[in-house]
């Protein structure tokens, strides 16, 4: 497997391999990507590391962290990674959006993205029942946004809002109507009140 980006923040170093053997994802969740089983396995601290299966190899994976953002329990993403012989298929966009919309996870992403993952969130942005925020920790700002003009990543609708290049800065996707969605929704809201 070609492995995209992997960060070691906060845990062990082997918590966080890449996951080669389907049987190490002893859970199954209830829904398929692209026709593909997903499963995942809980591990220490919240860790979950959940895998797009076909037969027997593990096609698409993610690591997830437990975080929380200002009272919204999240998981960030620590992991991602696609068998280069599945890349392209638009199986990691599918597999966010279904843990999103299917199983209810709020997911963030802080700091810097590959020019992959910017192109992955801007797409997500326009997936059905997805809503994705930006934020900065530094300023305790929330805010919208949407693709740039050529798709290629997240852009913030204001002219403070730079989501790219400032180390405070990252996204959150949650259910569109969720308990999450709701509460960023009011911390929009305070957002947009406090820069006036």
């Amino acid at each position: 497997m070609k492995i995209s980006e992997i960060k070691r923040n906060e845990i062990e170093k082997d918590e966080m391999r890449p996951i080669s053997r389907p049987f190490d994802l002893r859970e199954a969740l209830p829904f398929t990507v692209k026709g593909y089983k997903v499963s995942y396995r809980e591990r220490s601290g919240g860790v979950r590391l959940v895998g797009v299966i076909d037969g027997d190899k593990v096609i698409a994976e993610l690591g997830l962290i437990p975080i929380s953002y200002h009272g919204i329990s999240a998981y960030a993403v620590e992991l991602a990674s696609v068998a280069e012989d599945y890349q392209g298929r638009g199986l990691g966009l599918e597999l966010y959006r279904k843990l999103v919309t299917d199983a209810g996870m709020t997911i963030a992403s802080k700091h810097s993205h590959s020019q992959g993952a910017r192109k992955t969130w801007a797409r997500l942005s326009a997936a059905p029942g997805v809503a994705v925020y930006g934020f900065n920790t530094a300023s305790n700002r929330v805010f919208e946004v949407s693709p740039s003009h050529d798709g290629a990543e997240l852009a913030g609708k204001g002219s403070k809002d730079k989501l790219y290049g400032v180390s405070s800065t990252g996204v959150i996707m949650t259910k569109v109507g969720s308990q999450s969605d709701g509460v960023m929704q009011e911390l929009l809201k305070l957002s947009q009140e406090r820069s006036r």
